[in-house]
């Protein structure tokens, strides 16, 4: 009588990946670096989406605009994103990541504030170019400092930082949705974007992710 004796292989190799998969988590949670990193990155795309979601109903409530144009507004925000982006590693050649990230995130703080105060539709073009200029900037700023965190475990850093971002985008939305229809506009929505961009540049630089950042661009200058 012969015996098949299965093929245990997949079996292994998947209990292997799940092993895997909780040792990457695990050194990545380890560090209290990456732990306030992510958290400085949430807090970043929940004040971001809180404001973003809201915008087409803030314009078409206080200036009147159609759904044509105000998908013509919404091309401002598209072509400030697309300059910051190609001219983001420019700007960070020259200044550094630490300048870079802390001095945009305090300009995006400076112009939510100011900017549900804009009387005209020009001046509020103007405030969406500055705003996703800065936002082309930074971001990728956040994301490499995000990568920064481990060479071996990139996959699982993205996962963390798309994980992140959804998870600030829901609370941004639902946060939003709740200020504007307490305090009957959007004011109180730009003024908690900008809070949570100083809570989330302050939790950034407590983290000590720059540091390491500013040490290489010094070794590289030498």
């Amino acid at each position: 009588m012969s015996f098949i004796i299965p093929n245990m292989e997949p079996i292994v190799n998947m209990a292997n990946t799940k092993e895997t998969m909780r040792s990457r988590y695990a050194s990545i949670f380890s560090q209290t670096k990456a732990i306030k990193a992510f958290v400085a990155y949430f807090l970043f795309q929940t004040g971001n989406f809180a404001a973003f979601s809201f915008f087409g109903t803030w314009l078409a409530n206080d200036f009147s605009l159609s759904v044509q144009q105000l998908g013509t507004a919404m091309l401002i925000l598209g072509l400030g994103n697309t300059i910051g982006s190609l001219s983001g590693s420019y700007l960070v050649r020259k200044f550094g990541i630490k300048v870079s990230l802390s001095l945009g995130l305090l300009i995006l703080a400076a112009c939510y504030v100011v900017l549900p105060f804009a009387a005209q539709l020009t001046m509020v073009e103007i405030h969406f170019l500055v705003i996703f200029f800065i936002g082309g900037v930074v971001f990728p700023i956040m994301l490499s400092l995000l990568q920064s965190l481990s060479v071996t475990a990139r996959g699982t850093i993205a996962a963390l930082s798309n994980a992140a971002m959804y998870g600030g985008t829901t609370i941004g939305g639902f946060a939003g949705g709740a200020l504007y229809a307490a305090f009957s506009g959007f004011q109180a929505v730009s003024l908690f974007t900008s809070l949570l961009f100083i809570i989330s540049l302050f939790v950034f630089v407590g983290s000590g992710i720059m540091n390491q950042q500013v040490e290489k661009e010094r070794s590289i200058a030498k």
